[in-house]
């Protein structure tokens, strides 16, 4: 019996279609700041969807010998109808949900990049100047969800593919954030 070896030939734009496109990936990233020990810093964690967003888990370590007091606020892609969640679990860390309710909008997909929620953090007196200190995305499971670091989903609870770009926060003499219009 003769066997007969058929090739298909794929174009490259379908293999990126079926693996996914990184470039076109949902992302969430954490802004840099800057701050004179005792004084408060507030870094913006954005969202760039290009699929709709119904709901972010987020897991961000920091160091807190360094900053401490962490809070999370609203930001303007989260409607007041949107469910806005944070905690402590242990020290060093900071859980954050961001979902919307059954039948609400979600985030749209392909809407401008915009600021999920605000992170705020008070730098503490002993803090050394002149020093960065990073405010990462987690990469381990953070209990009580099976996820690595940050999790984002569709309004079917899908679990959306996204990359994440870490923030850090530079302890200075001088600083700019005077300036900044989130500083007060």
């Amino acid at each position: 019996m003769r066997k007969i070896r058929v090739f298909f030939v794929v174009p490259a734009w379908c293999c990126l279609t079926l693996l996914g496109n990184p470039a076109s990936a949902n992302s969430l990233a954490i802004d840099d700041g800057a701050a004179r020990p005792g004084e408060s810093v507030v870094l913006a964690v954005s969202l760039s969807p290009t699929q709709d967003v119904a709901g972010i888990q987020i897991r961000i370590l920091f160091d807190d010998s360094v900053l401490e007091s962490p809070q999370v606020v609203r930001g303007p892609l989260a409607n007041e109808d949107m469910f806005l969640d944070a905690s402590t679990p242990e020290a060093g860390t900071i859980s954050v949900v961001l979902a919307t309710g059954s039948g609400q909008h979600a985030i749209s997909g392909g809407s401008s990049p915009g600021v999920a929620f605000y992170l705020r953090f008070r730098v503490r007196t002993s803090a050394v100047l002149e020093t960065y200190t990073a405010i990462r995305f987690d990469n381990a499971l953070s209990p009580p969800f099976p996820v690595l670091g940050s999790s984002l989903s569709s309004p079917t609870g899908v679990e959306l593919a996204h990359t994440r770009e870490n923030g850090f926060v530079f302890i200075g003499q001088e600083t700019k954030a005077d300036d900044w219009i989130l500083y007060q």
